[in-house]
């Protein structure tokens, strides 16, 4: 953290500027009062300084509602405090103002110009100090003698030694009206109120004690007496103890109301309610009798005795000694309410940055504890936990997963990043370092020169087999049948089955997930394939129940309407360049054990809704099954994986609950994103809250925010969630496996790139991974032109016949009319 440091007068000095601060409700105030008598206490070990809180304002009289409040808090340190200290008490003061009640938001002062311009904002030709009030104490008069013989006069009992001194009334909310003063001036004002931690000398001490000793015996019946004394003894034990001053300084004269408004702020009376609440609540306004002391601890931000006074020798410090109560009435630092205010900017943020706690700064990092310096990370083993990112779109969520990919891949990590958008995949092409080119695999189904082929139907083990068909059929009624009306149903879920066990079963021609429709449509293919059957589980259906049912008056009328699923997939050239080729060119076991960096880019704008899906689940079911036969493997050998899939709820199943519950134990982190939490089904709401741990909220709309608030916990309002800035989010972290209260964090700018080219790693993975798209398509029409009587042998029959009929058909016989046309003109142009 840079801090910028100025010395003046052999002290170094440092500055916090308040940036903005929130709206206090009705039921704050008590617990503000508490809190900033809190951090006032907290200063106390900071012995070696002083804490300036500086109000400079700068009116406009003509316009007064445009008149700015600048409020800092400069920190003086002595002559003796060693230069490794500031950044100590800059991070110290930082957390202190910062933290509970969340009201406030401080910045450090990075630039050495705007520190020399809060240390030197005016010219303070007119100066005044606000100092306790003290008075000679009004000896106490004794009643005149009743009856006969009276003489009728009263008798005072002087005390030499005894003053009146009063205390500073409790912290005052109001900072509503001093502010209003201050823009009401025709020049600028400024504020400043010193605190600074001490205690009694033992000279002090002495003093104090024999004076209170002396004075007490006869004091039981005399208020004033007691009142005095009371505020005397006080010091003996009062600690923390703070030597303070105020003083205020304008080029022009400064008003009496201006003075009068700013001491009642300071000093609130207080209710005479018992004896010590006689002297309590009250000030003097120091003015130019005191124009030196003024001036010194104006321009030194020093606690130079200013008012005089009427103790005794060795006693004049004591009218400057305040308690923690009483100092927070000079740590004076705006509120607003429910009337705003005025000279201030007002921040609405959640209070939630004000919460303390310890919070992990290693891993990945997700940003910085809103207004302070104070990175907040999420480290691997906590990611194996899942994360959960939700956000309306704008609010900076692809930044955040921009950086949380790049992290793990500088790390060295393996990843995978399912793009909807393609925004996202483009971005990590720009970040990947040099020594990560080769790892990187891109699917990119747009992509006109070449592509990787994912082929659905190949299994690399028994139990991949049965899963990938099981949860193709759970895409299918993903994709068109949601709610389970029927649209898919049980009678579309076995001869899809069927017909992929078929397709892997019979490897002499591969066949792809596309030529499913094939197969049904297709008698010739169909009887090449159920030829070879082996399985007698397979023959029961293409054997026995599938003919059977061709018998059917419905048998059509079933075949289309099988085929209408897959038709929109199989006309769409860039889906089936990828998922139509008959073998995989990528091993999704190899992404996993090798740590490569699979990037996915499922462009809606370029492949369309369904496509886009369809590749999406295709990619995750692929992935899972891989992930599912680290079973195989030790706990301690499987390197965590991580894998980021944006508006996942469109291209993960039911399974999903499966997935979250188990990918910790297979070494892999789910983090997943979407825009809007009421979208989401009610079980994939409910296997997030189970099994997510790290909760990550930008701002939501006004129907997702109360159902978030409820499940983040009591301490985040829904409608702090739906005024949320831009690229700052509520975080529920569990370091450890152990949850925090959540906290709002501001989250970091997009990482830098790489000096790799997005280019040069495009082309890398093509020519590791990619196919030309061409050959791809040649493969795909003409993949069952070898099978006898089959579609696509016909229709490569006609192509081979055009192919030798046209060029006969394309010699004219004679010239054409164009051609005579031209032959004339060019006879007349020689002609000339």
């Amino acid at each position: 953290m840079k801090v910028a440091v100025q010395q003046v007068d052999g002290r170094l000095i440092i500055a916090h500027r308040l940036v903005s601060m929130r709206t206090v409700d009705d039921a704050d105030p008590d617990e503000i009062r508490r809190d900033l008598v809190a951090v006032v206490t907290a200063l106390e070990g900071h012995t070696d300084c002083s804490f300036t809180v500086q109000w400079m304002c700068d009116p406009r009289p003509n316009d007064p509602q445009d008149g700015v409040i600048d409020v800092a808090v400069l920190t003086a340190f002595n002559g003796g405090s060693l230069p490794d200290r500031i950044d100590e008490v800059a991070d110290d003061v930082v957390d202190l103002l910062n933290g509970p009640p969340g009201v406030w938001r401080f910045e450090v002062v990075e630039d050495e110009l705007a520190l020399a311009v809060l240390l030197d904002p005016i010219v303070p030709t007119h100066l005044a100090g606000i100092v306790r009030r003290e008075a000679p104490l009004r000896p106490d008069l004794q009643s005149a003698t009743l009856g006969f013989g009276a003489s009728g006069t009263r008798r005072p009992q002087p005390r030499p030694d005894l003053w009146s001194m009063w205390t500073l009334g409790p912290p005052s909310q109001d900072t509503h009206r001093m502010s209003a003063a201050l823009l009401a001036q025709e020049a600028p004002v400024c504020v400043r109120m010193t605190i600074a931690p001490t205690d009694l000398t033992t000279q002090e001490v002495e003093l104090l004690e024999d004076l209170v000793s002396r004075q007490g015996a006869a004091s039981e019946r005399q208020l004033s007496v007691q009142a005095s004394l009371h505020t005397l003894e006080t010091m003996l034990y009062l600690r923390p103890l703070f030597e303070a001053s105020c003083v205020v300084a304008s080029p022009d004269p400064l008003s009496a109301s201006l003075l009068s408004m700013i001491g009642h702020t300071l000093s609130e009376p207080t209710p005479h309610h018992e004896p010590r609440g006689v002297l309590a609540g009250g000030y003097t306004v120091v003015r130019q009798t005191q124009r030196a002391a003024l001036r010194a601890a104006y321009t030194d931000l020093g606690t130079t005795s200013v008012g005089g006074g009427l103790a005794a020798p060795g006693l004049e410090r004591l009218r400057h000694l305040l308690g923690a109560w009483e100092a927070a009435n000079l740590f004076r630092l705006p509120v607003a309410g429910s009337d705003g205010a005025p000279g201030h900017h007002l921040d609405d943020r959640p209070k939630l940055r004000g919460i303390l706690q310890a919070l992990p700064s290693d891993g990945a990092q997700i940003g910085s504890l809103a207004g302070r310096d104070r990175p907040v990370a999420i480290d691997h083993t906590d990611r194996l936990r899942h994360t959960y990112v939700v956000g309306q779109t704008g609010t900076g969520k692809s930044t955040l997963l921009l950086n949380l990919a790049s992290a793990d891949i500088d790390a060295g990590h393996g990843v995978c990043v399912i793009d909807p958008h393609g925004d996202l995949v483009e971005d990590l092409l720009r970040r990947i370092p040099s020594n990560r080119i080769d790892d990187v695999v891109l699917i990119d189904p747009a992509d006109a020169v070449a592509v990787p082929g994912v082929n659905l139907i190949e299994a690399e083990t028994e139990a991949q087999k049965r899963y990938l068909v099981s949860e193709t059929a759970n895409m299918m009624y993903a994709l068109f049948d949601p709610t389970r009306q029927g649209i898919v149903g049980p009678r579309f879920e076995s001869m899809m089955r069927n017909c992929m066990l078929l397709l892997e079963h019979v490897r002499d021609i591969p066949g792809s997930f596309l030529d499913v429709a094939t197969v049904f449509s297709d008698p010739a293919v169909r009887e090449f394939l159920t030829r070879r059957i082996s399985d007698p589980q397979l023959a029961e259906f293409w054997l026995g129940e599938f003919p059977a049912s061709q018998r059917s008056n419905e048998a059509g009328e079933v075949i289309a309407w099988f085929r209408s699923k897959f038709e929109v997939f199989r006309t769409s050239p860039a889906l089936r360049a990828v998922i139509g080729q008959a073998r995989s060119t990528i091993s999704f076991s190899d992404v996993l054990e090798k740590k490569q960096i699979l990037l996915v880019n499922l462009s809606k704008g370029s492949l369309g809704e369904y496509d886009s899906r369809l590749l999406g689940h295709v990619i995750v079911m692929k992935l899972w099954a891989a992930v599912l036969e680290r079973t195989n493997r030790a706990a301690e050998d499987r390197e965590p994986f991580f894998l980021y899939i944006d508006e996942f709820q469109n291209v993960t199943t039911d399974s999903l609950a499966t997935m979250l519950a188990e990918g910790r134990k297979y070494g892999v982190g789910l983090t997943l994103a979407n825009q809007f939490f009421d979208q989401l089904a009610v079980n994939t709401r409910n296997a997030l809250l189970g099994n997510v741990g790290t909760k990550l909220a930008l701002r939501l709309g006004p129907h997702d925010a109360p159902a978030f608030a409820q499940w983040l916990g009591a301490q985040v309002e829904p409608d702090e969630l739906s005024r949320l800035p831009n690229h700052h989010l509520v975080a529920a972290l569990s370091p450890g496996g152990i949850p925090t209260a959540p906290v709002l964090i501001e989250t970091c700018g997009p990482c830098a790139r790489s000096a790799t080219s997005a280019d040069d790693v495009r082309s890398a993975s093509r020519a590791r991974w990619g196919r030309p798209v061409g050959q791809i398509t040649d493969e795909f029409v003409e993949r069952w032109a070898a099978v006898p009587n089959s579609f696509a042998a016909k229709a490569k029959a006609h192509r081979d016949h055009r192919t030798v009929e046209e060029p006969r058909a394309s010699a004219p016989s004679e010239p054409s009319f164009l051609s005579s046309w031209k032959a004339k003109r060019s006879e007349g142009a020689d002609d000339v």
